[in-house]
């Protein structure tokens, strides 16, 4: 039963726009509106997403019932007149056929999980994980570098067949929105193509026979979740690729990827598995058992 069933659409007197990649807040009436066509524009964009937000709450509120649906609809709203009758064909009053809805559950006996609570953690030890070590900091444009050059190619799924010029510019076209900071990436799309042209690792860009996955999270037997640059599944064999800026004694990145590797082993265990540490200063690998 849906008592009530309005639509108002409200736009609020405080809105957010974006201009040229900045955002401003706009204190907008309805009479300022009358004197500025900029204004006159925003407010429409708006009033049409206030509209899409409450057509989407009516969606839910008339597609949950089952069986039967009874919907009570006010001449008027909190705004004046309802829209929402206006959904309705004027003067019905019912549609469809009563049916009988009674079904006869069987009730199942649930077996009780007894689940353990719930122990401490070094949470500063994992949360090290997902940041830099503060060796690497000593070289930030470095660093900026390699998250730049990291980022497209978490953009890079399987070339197979692709055009590699391509499928680099769109990627890093895609990158660049996660870096707004920053007006141009100099050097970084010919970094990529060089690397991309590599025939030592044309097996970790294309793939004849399986599956790519970037940025792919998975959660080892204690819950915790990791993410895996590169994960490439194939019939027989798994390869975990993992992309550093540049070799760093002071990481334990060996230590990482072989967490990564058993992990990975867990999931498929059919599966040979092999780790590959690639370091996008020089283009070197190093395999990890």
């Amino acid at each position: 039963m849906v008592p009530l069933l309005e639509i108002n659409v409200n736009v609020g007197p405080e809105i957010v726009i974006s201009d040229n990649e900045q955002l401003k807040l706009i204190h907008f009436k309805k009479k300022y509106a009358e004197f500025s066509s900029s204004l006159k524009a925003v407010g429409s964009s708006e009033y049409q997403k206030a509209f899409i937000d409450e057509l989407n709450s009516v969606y839910v509120a008339l597609t949950r019932a089952i069986d039967e649906l009874y919907v009570f609809i006010p001449t008027r709203s909190q705004r004046g007149p309802n829209s929402a009758a206006l959904l309705f064909p004027q003067g019905a009053k019912s549609y469809g056929k009563k049916t009988d809805s009674r079904v006869t559950s069987v009730k199942k006996e649930l077996q009780a999980l007894e689940i353990p609570p719930s122990e401490y953690k070094d949470w500063i030890s994992l949360l090290k994980d997902e940041f830099i070590h503060e060796s690497l900091l000593r070289s930030r444009e470095n660093v900026a570098r390699g998250e730049m050059m990291h980022c497209v190619l978490s953009f890079i799924g399987n070339l197979r067949g692709q055009d590699k010029v391509s499928a680099t510019h769109a990627a890093l076209e895609k990158a660049k929105r996660k870096f707004p900071a920053i007006a141009d990436f100099p050097g970084i799309e010919p970094a990529i193509l060089a690397l991309l042209a590599q025939e030592k690792l044309r097996y970790c860009f294309e793939v004849f026979d399986g599956e790519v996955f970037t940025e792919q999270e998975v959660i080892d037997a204690s819950g915790n979740t990791k993410r895996i640059d590169r994960l490439i599944v194939a019939s027989k064999e798994a390869i975990v690729i993992d992309y550093k800026s540049a070799r760093d004694t002071a990481c334990d990145y060996r230590a990482q990827m072989a967490e990564y590797v058993s992990i990975v082993s867990d999931i498929y265990p059919l599966h040979k598995v092999k780790g590959i540490l690639l370091y996008l200063d020089d283009l070197s690998t190093e395999e990890v058992a």
